[in-house]
């Protein structure tokens, strides 16, 4: 089994930490999306299936606007602290 050198070892004590910090960041972002996905539901994930409900749905303009996908996106944006231009 090769040693690793110094280096790589404080390389991954970085991106440890780094990593940490950007999951602490977005814990709560996230956690809020969830809560309002629960409170709010938009769309269920059966929605858009055959009365079978095994096949998806071809085209989901039949079941949401354009206008209220963009909708649903900007406010996940908003919710999650995200810059609405993403």
């Amino acid at each position: 089994m090769r040693a690793r050198s110094p280096i790589a070892s404080r390389r991954n004590a970085i991106r440890a930490t780094r990593f940490k910090a950007y999951e602490s960041a977005r814990r709560e972002a996230t956690a809020k999306v969830v809560r309002t996905n629960r409170e709010h539901p938009r769309i269920s994930s059966h929605q858009g299936r055959g009365t079978d409900g095994d096949k998806p749905f071809q085209n989901l303009d039949d079941f949401i606007t354009q206008d209220s996908l963009r909708a649903l996106s900007e406010n996940y944006k908003r919710i999650g602290d995200l810059p609405s231009a993403m």
